[in-house]
């Protein structure tokens, strides 16, 4: 199994008040699409109310820095007490309720299971990490805290919510 060596955990962003969803969701998938991540949905979950709407969806993004390790973020998104808003003379809907995204980013190791198939590979696994690329891991492990710092900074701006 892949070796998971966590950047940030519970990176969190929350807004409360008016938005329009599909722009958000939209804007979130385009920038991690540019910056090379595939994207998966591996959950989402409704419940409606009588008159709102509580949703929770789970993304996976990931992407390839070499053969040996991947960049992953886990993102999850909350939307609750959600309202339908229809301004007049515009086909755009907004919603009105609370928004919280949060993720953790990490980088995933030996991916492909090579050094996984006995104790012994296990033991030059680590040494590999440790002696030989260890320079280019905690590289690899600044870009992910960059694109996570630039990311967040980006919801944020989209929000319109002050950067802190």
């Amino acid at each position: 199994m892949a070796h998971k060596d966590y950047v940030a955990r519970k990176v969190g962003i929350e807004y409360e008040g008016i938005f329009c969803f599909d722009d958000l969701y939209k804007h979130l998938k385009t920038w991690l699409q540019r910056r090379g991540y595939t994207l998966q949905e591996s959950g989402y979950k409704e419940l409606k109310e009588e008159l709102t709407r509580h949703i929770k969806i789970s993304i996976n993004a990931e992407k390839e820095a070499n053969d040996y390790v991947k960049y992953g973020i886990e993102l999850t998104i909350k939307l609750d007490n959600l309202k339908e808003l229809k301004k007049k003379g515009e086909n755009k809907l907004l919603h009105q309720g609370k928004v919280s995204i949060e993720f953790d980013a990490f980088l995933l190791k030996d991916f492909g299971n090579k050094w996984n198939k006995n104790p012994v590979l296990l033991f030059f696994r680590e040494a590999y990490d440790k002696f030989v690329i260890g320079g280019q891991l905690e590289k690899m492990e600044r870009e992910l805290k960059e694109d996570v710092y630039k990311f967040t900074n980006e919801i944020k701006s989209f929000l319109k919510l002050l950067k802190l």
